[in-house]
């Protein structure tokens, strides 16, 4: 990212813009069947991610051996294929958790704008119905976009986002949980 800050910022705000294009675009390109086995396992990825964040990361004071290991390999590779080495030290546990609920909001962005594109495209619940519910995710999808803004903002910054939030989930993941009035 640039060292000019109203750039890097505006280049946040492009990159959530091109989250709910890719997954528009992907979804009109692709068989409708091969949209909907992207979305599932874009969808299990999003799960795993939450599932890391919830349990592997958040209240801990250093990162787990297999994430340090994992952080070696991408510099590693980096460096391999970008021909730069980045020398910097071991994050903390709250900025990889940042980082990845970053990628669940890339994630959740461009399978929700799919929706929308295929709910414009087919139709399936005739044409004033698909088109309201495809507004709609359309909207959710941007929503999303700007949530992903403001975490890469955090992440370019090395900041972290606060717990509640990178412990946020939709509402269906919390199914297997007795507190839910809370």
């Amino acid at each position: 990212m640039p060292e000019d800050p109203e750039l890097s910022f505006v280049l946040c705000i492009v990159a959530g813009a091109l989250a709910v294009a890719a997954g528009a675009f992907g979804a009109l390109s692709l068989a409708p069947s091969a949209s909907a086995l992207l979305a599932v396992f874009a969808t299990l990825r999003i799960c795993w991610l939450d599932d890391n964040i919830a349990n592997d990361l958040l209240d801990r004071d250093q990162l787990p051996p297999s994430y340090i290991n994992a952080q070696r390999r991408q510099r590693w590779l980096e460096s391999l294929l970008l021909g730069r080495s980045k020398t910097e030290e071991t994050p903390t546990p709250a900025q990889v958790a940042t980082r990845m609920r970053a990628e669940v909001q890339v994630w959740s962005a461009i399978v929700v704008a799919g929706v929308a594109a295929m709910l414009a495209r087919t139709t399936p619940f005739g044409m004033l119905v698909s088109f309201g519910l495809a507004l709609w995710a359309f909207l959710w999808a941007f929503r999303f976009a700007d949530r992903l803004s403001a975490t890469l903002w955090l992440v370019e910054t090395g900041r972290v986002l606060p717990r509640e939030d990178l412990l946020r989930r939709v509402s269906w993941a919390y199914s297997g949980r007795n507190d839910r009035d809370r």
